[in-house]
């Protein structure tokens, strides 16, 4: 393992998300150590993520709601899988079930881990735990649309496989997390039925 050595560190902003400056040196691959650097980390913790089949409707459930960083990119409103903060010591399979619920309305019986990974490794530390799961109209607990405490306006959107990898195909899914999940779908359709 290459090393790293931390000269300096301090927060710079502490808020809902958090912005930490370094001042660092590491390991270059011909053995070498880097001059001192400066590097910044968005730190916002971790987050969980759901591609969600309704096995009863044959659809998958994403939702759509307003987000301020796409808006300054010119697409306001984002279609993306159900998804929300893993807090501090949460278990991330109770999580997930968790926001699928606040989202969605429905409270899945068990959901499958795919993957973990980072959303851009080159300023945020923030990973994502993507899951799977299924649930039927018998999970429904309650009307979805998010969280009103957390001002929350989430529109729940049902996908056929076959609508949501022409959205995909079409480039009007723009959300990572949601193109990872129909990569995973992609090769993994045998257990979506």
């Amino acid at each position: 393992m290459k090393k790293v050595k931390i000269h300096n560190r301090r927060w710079l902003l502490q808020d809902f998300l958090k912005v930490e400056e370094v001042e660092l040196q590491f390991e270059k691959f011909d053995g070498s150590m880097s001059p001192k650097v400066r590097r910044l980390n968005m730190d916002r913790g971790d987050a969980v993520a759901a591609l969600v089949w309704h096995s009863d409707k044959k659809v998958l459930l994403l939702t759509k709601q307003f987000r301020l960083p796409a808006h300054t990119k010119g697409k306001s409103w984002i279609v993306e899988v159900i998804a929300g903060g893993l807090k501090e010591s949460e278990n991330p399979e109770e999580a997930i079930k968790r926001e699928i619920e606040e989202e969605a309305g429905y409270l899945p019986k068990n959901v499958q881990h795919i993957h973990t990974f980072f959303v851009s490794p080159g300023g945020t530390s923030e990973r994502i735990l993507l899951y799977f799961c299924t649930v039927k109209e018998a999970d429904k607990t309650n009307e979805g649309g998010g969280l009103e405490s957390e001002n929350e306006d989430i529109e729940l959107v049902e996908f056929s496989k076959e609508a949501f990898f022409e959205a995909i195909d079409k480039g009007n899914i723009t959300d990572a997390k949601t193109l990872i999940a129909g990569l995973w779908l992609r090769q993994h359709m045998e257990k979506v039925n």
